[in-house]
C-alpha cells in the first residue's frame, strides 16, 4: 500500500535539508563534474610541457583502444579495483558535498577515458561487435542481480569481478551500437540531445511531486507511472522549449542559443 501523506512526505524531501542546495541529490555529477574538468585541464597543461610523454602516452592508449581483448582487460581491470576499492558490488555515487575519494578517483577513471578516446581520435573504430558486447554484458548484468546468491563473504568478490566485466562490455558496447545506427544527422535527436542536459536538472522535483498529488486516487500502479512519466516529460520539454532552449540558460547549458519558434510543433525544426 502507498503512504498515507504521500503529499506531506514529498514536499518535505524538497524542504527538509535532503534537496538541493543542501545536498547534490542527482546532480552529484555536475559537482563532480566541475572538479574533472578543473583536474583535466591541469593534467593537459603538464602534458603540454612535456611533448614526448604526451605523444608516448597516446600510442599507448590508442594502442590499447584499438586492441579488444587489450581493452578489455586493462578496462575489466580497472573497474575492478575501483570496485574493490569502494567494497561494493556496483559503483556508488555520493550526493553530499563532501568528496568521497573512491567516487571522485572512479568516475575520473571514466571522465579520462572518454577525454583521451577524444584525443587519440579512435572513437570510430570503437563501433564493430556492438550487439554480441551488449549481449554478453546483459546476460552478465541478469546473472549478477537475479541469481539466488548465498549470503556468503566472497559472493561480493563474485559480484565485484561479474560487475568488472559487464561495466565496459555496456559502456564500448552502447559508443558501438549509437556509431552504427545512429551517426547519421536527424533534428529529432538532435533536439532531445540539446534538452536532455535542462531535462535531467529538473525532472527530479516535478517526478517527485506528482504521485503525491495523485496518491490518492484508486488507480493501477502502472497508470500512475504513466501519468507520473507523461506530465513529467511534458512539463520538462514544454519549459526547455519556451523557457530555456533560445536565452540565457540554454547559451550556458548547450554553449549556444536557437531562434525562438512560434509553435512547440516546431521543436524539430533545423536550426
Amino acid at each position: 500500500m502507498g503512504a498515507p501523506n504521500a503529499w506531506q512526505q514529498a514536499v518535505q524531501v524538497i524542504t527538509s535539508g535532503s534537496f538541493v542546495p543542501f545536498r547534490t541529490a542527482h546532480l552529484w555529477f555536475i559537482y563532480y563534474l566541475f572538479m574533472f574538468s578543473l583536474l583535466g585541464w591541469f593534467i593537459d597543461t603538464l602534458f603540454n610541457k612535456v611533448p614526448d610523454v604526451r605523444d608516448r602516452v597516446d600510442a599507448l592508449f590508442k594502442k590499447i583502444v584499438l586492441s579488444f581483448w587489450l581493452r578489455l582487460i586493462c578496462s575489466n581491470l580497472l573497474t575492478f579495483l575501483c570496485l574493490y576499492w569502494m567494497g561494493s558490488a556496483l559503483l556508488k555515487t555520493n550526493n553530499t558535498f563532501d568528496i568521497d575519494l573512491t567516487v571522485f578517483v572512479t568516475y575520473f577513471m571514466f571522465y579520462g577515458m572518454g577525454w583521451m578516446l577524444y584525443r587519440a581520435d579512435c572513437l570510430k573504430q570503437l563501433s564493430n561487435h556492438c550487439w554480441l558486447q551488449l549481449g554478453i554484458a546483459t546476460l552478465l548484468f541478469l546473472i549478477s542481480m537475479f541469481v539466488p546468491w548465498p549470503n556468503e563473504p566472497w559472493v561480493l568478490l563474485v559480484k565485484q569481478v561479474i560487475t568488472a566485466l559487464y561495466t565496459p562490455l555496456f559502456v564500448v558496447g552502447f559508443i558501438a551500437l549509437f556509431l552504427t545506427y545512429f551517426s547519421n544527422y536527424s533534428p529529432r535527436l538532435s533536439y532531445l540531445m540539446e534538452a536532455s542536459y535542462w531535462v535531467y536538472i529538473i525532472h527530479l522535483p516535478i517526478a517527485a511531486l506528482i504521485p503525491g498529488l495523485i496518491a490518492g486516487f484508486a488507480l493501477p500502479a502502472m497508470v500512475k507511472f504513466l501519468i507520473v512519466f507523461s506530465i513529467t516529460t511534458l512539463i520538462c520539454f514544454v519549459s526547455y522549449h519556451y523557457l530555456v532552449r533560445s536565452y540565457f540558460i540554454g547559451k550556458f547549458l548547450n554553449g549556444k542559443t536557437f531562434k525562438p519558434k512560434k509553435s512547440f510543433s516546431e521543436l524539430v525544426a533545423v536550426e
